[in-house]
């Protein structure tokens, strides 16, 4: 896969740092290819947040499917529980990805 004339790994995380770098680099080239850009986010984004994760929309509905076939609501506090590790899980995610941005920025 090729963006801008130059090779790019697929199972390359870039985090905020690289996000604003590809998008100046998307605009800088064409509006239309920013644009195209943004509209590609957009479509992962809403993709990813119905992915069954936990603390996401997609973790949610795992739960009212639950209900739907049960026909009982899930304990609280269990469906507490299991969203705030997915919320502490994202949230690591995050800094892997903010510190792998951070060492490409300073060459580390």
């Amino acid at each position: 896969m090729t963006r801008a004339g130059r090779p790019v790994d697929a199972a390359d995380p870039g985090g905020p740092i690289r996000m604003v770098k590809e998008f100046y680099d998307a605009f800088s080239t064409s509006i239309v290819q920013g644009i195209g850009l943004l509209m590609l986010l957009s479509v992962y984004l809403g993709l990813f947040n119905l992915l069954p994760i936990p603390a996401l929309d997609g973790g949610r509905l795992v739960f009212l499917i639950y209900e739907m076939v049960t026909r009982r609501r899930a304990n609280p506090k269990i469906e507490t529980m299991v969203h705030m590790a997915g919320i502490m899980a994202l949230g690591v995610v995050m800094l892997v990805v903010l510190y792998i941005d951070l060492r490409r920025v300073i060459h580390l």
